[in-house]
């Protein structure tokens, strides 16, 4: 790595559990390694210090956070290493946290280029993440300072995963049904929590985890499952730090099944055999979809990938990814959301909506060898009937229908001219989220102009554009 004897990597990582997983695994396999965080003791903190100086320094790899590098001590110890030629490599782990259109971590994120720069110029640099954009990959390329970088990447197609995705709504009208059928009370257990319960059940005793946004609802579903017989524990950062620890190890080792826990769970642990992955509430972003369902089968053996989709669930993940993303000139808001909306109400296939969102070209599940298919894939005729009857439990129920985002507006003004994205729209016949995730499933990469897409017809009022989605178009 180091092309000499002495010197070093010094490695970002966003999270003190990532780090403290990394540098153990960098202890096992003989490989001198330090970390230094918050969380450090400012005696060993000085000892690190002082072999980051050294010439004779044994250290391999120092992993750190974004705002450790803008400390003093670190910053001038670093400075001073490179200086004599010790810094070898910087390293951005879960690199996509840079970007104003990755996922969201902390302003420190978006200066690292300049901590790059000023603490150790010219030392080469690699960014490393699971998942991200064209959007992405040049918004760290420019927040890193990149010039010309070399890109090693694979497909987004993940074969070994079968994504599916199950409507609450439609297990609460089956649970209402089923009761009056029966004289039985309506107040039972909630129908998502029962069929949850279920599913793990039938995974007997392979390992997964369940992901919810809030802590609270993590605490309440962790709970539930147990009582419903599953081997259940809850984990976030409301917990003791020790806590986190022991339920982190325990599942590791298989003596927890099922991790309940917000989405800072599972970032860069090594447990190669987790079979399913399952998000109770619709994620923020379709990037955090993509790096959390990522977690399961990386042995290479199939494993699952199932969404909890609700009207509610899904608008509150809209609501959350609007207020976590800037506008700038990458993409809009638009593409983010409608591509997450997309892929929880689009009858089409699952895994070529995500090759799509990612800038590919992709494939069907039955293109792909050796692919688990999705759930529209397994049956495409009861999977679209089951999105219109999803959508018709919400119009039945009073829910707004009509305006939503797909129209484009002010296209030809320059991006940092815009106060807003481009896109809005009106739409009769049909509900927002369908007409809309629809829509930007046959357009995900945002359009210039609404001629772009196929789907949309459009017509002029005064000075402002607006588009009409025709009913019998949306799932084709």
């Amino acid at each position: 790595m180091v092309g000499n004897r002495h010197g070093y990597a010094v490695v970002v990582s966003p999270l003190l559990s990532l780090a403290k997983d990394q540098r153990a695994s960098a202890v096992d396999l003989g490989i001198e390694a330090e970390a230094w965080n918050s969380s450090i003791e400012p005696a060993l903190k000085r000892r690190i210090a002082g072999d980051l100086q050294d010439a004779q320094t044994t250290l391999r790899l120092l992993f750190t956070t974004p705002e450790s590098l803008e400390t003093p001590d670190l910053g001038d110890a670093l400075r001073a290493g490179a200086a004599s030629g010790l810094v070898k490599l910087f390293c951005v782990d879960e690199a996509h946290c840079v970007s104003q259109w990755g996922n969201s971590f902390r302003p420190s994120y978006l200066r690292l280029g300049e901590a790059r720069a000023q603490l150790m110029p010219g030392v080469p640099i690699l960014a490393m993440t699971g998942t991200a954009t064209a959007a992405v990959r040049r918004d760290m390329a420019r927040s890193l300072e990149l010039r010309s970088p070399v890109v090693v990447d694979r497909p987004a197609s993940r074969p070994e995963l079968c994504y599916d995705v199950v409507f609450r709504e439609a297990l609460e009208h089956e649970r209402k049904a089923t009761a009056r059928a029966s004289d039985a009370d309506e107040e039972e257990a909630d129908p998502t929590l029962q069929d949850l319960a279920a599913f793990i059940e039938a995974q007997g005793t392979k390992s997964g985890i369940v992901y919810c946004v809030r802590r609270e609802t993590v605490d309440a579903v962790a709970r539930e499952l147990r009582g419903l017989g599953a081997d259940a524990a809850a984990y976030h950062a409301g917990l003791g730090s020790s806590d986190r620890a022991r339920v982190q190890d325990q599942w590791k080792r298989g003596d927890v099944q099922v991790v309940v826990a917000t989405v800072a769970f599972g970032m860069g642990i090594d447990k190669s055999d987790v079979r399913w992955v399952v998000h109770h509430d619709v994620p923020i972003s379709m990037e955090g979809f993509l790096q959390e369902s990522g977690r399961a089968g990386r042995d290479g053996l199939p494993a699952i990938s199932r969404m909890y989709a609700s009207h509610e669930s899904l608008e509150q993940s809209v609501k959350l990814e609007r207020k976590s993303r800037r506008w700038g000139e990458e993409g809009t808001d638009e593409e983010a959301t409608g591509s997450m909306v997309g892929y929880v109400s689009g009858e089409g296939c699952k895994r070529l909506s995500i090759a799509r969102y990612l800038g590919e070209q992709g494939r069907r599940c039955a293109e792909v060898e050796n692919s688990e298919p999705c759930i529209s894939c397994r049956d495409r005729q009861q999977h679209a009937a089951n999105v219109r009857r999803w959508q018709s439990y919400r119009s039945a129920s009073g829910g707004t229908g009509g305006v939503v985002g797909v129209a484009w507006r002010g296209v030809g003004e320059p991006a940092a001219k815009r106060k807003r994205p481009p896109a809005l729209g009106v739409v009769l016949g049909a509900s927002s989220l369908w007409c809309k995730g629809n829509a930007f499933a046959v357009a995900p990469h945002g359009p210039t102009g609404p001629s772009q897409v196929p789907a949309l017809k459009t017509i002029t009022n005064g000075n402002k554009r607006r588009a009409f989605v025709p009913p019998r178009r949306i799932g084709e």
